[in-house]
């Protein structure tokens, strides 16, 4: 996913520290941990400004949080597009159904029977339908 060369000067705590940083952010982001991939970045971040010095090739703690919030992105529009369709198969479904088999949500004249003297509204159904005038 994301090259993290292998060859930290193992005489700079700092680099050495970032990279088992880098390291760790990229097992978590293959195990689909983006949130806990994005925190671990935020520490390499803060090792980087400690004086861990990235090589041009190298991924750098920047360039892998822009990259995770890329990879968040994609995961919520897939998501909500999901949700769109489930929302829409659902929709059909319902309307699919003969009458009589919606649901309570469809009220009285789905096939649900009021008790005698209560008002078909809503709002009134507590109340027996004289006192509801």
């Amino acid at each position: 996913m994301i090259p993290i060369p292998t060859h930290a000067a193992a005489s700079d705590p700092a680099k050495v520290w970032a990279k088992q940083l880098m390291s760790d952010v990229d097992r978590l982001t293959k195990e689909g941990k983006l949130i806990e991939a994005r925190q671990k970045a935020l520490v390499a971040v803060e090792a980087q400004k400690s004086g861990a010095n990235f090589e041009e090739e190298e991924a750098t703690p920047e360039r892998v949080l822009l990259q995770l919030a890329g990879q968040a992105s994609k995961q919520i529009e897939t998501l909500l597009n999901e949700s769109a369709d489930y929302m829409a198969n659902r929709r059909r479904r319902s309307v699919a159904l003969p009458e009589g088999r919606r649901g309570p949500a469809a009220g009285p004249s789905a096939g649900c029977r009021l008790r005698p003297g209560y008002a078909a509204d809503p709002g009134q159904a507590r109340r027996p339908a004289a006192d509801a005038r």
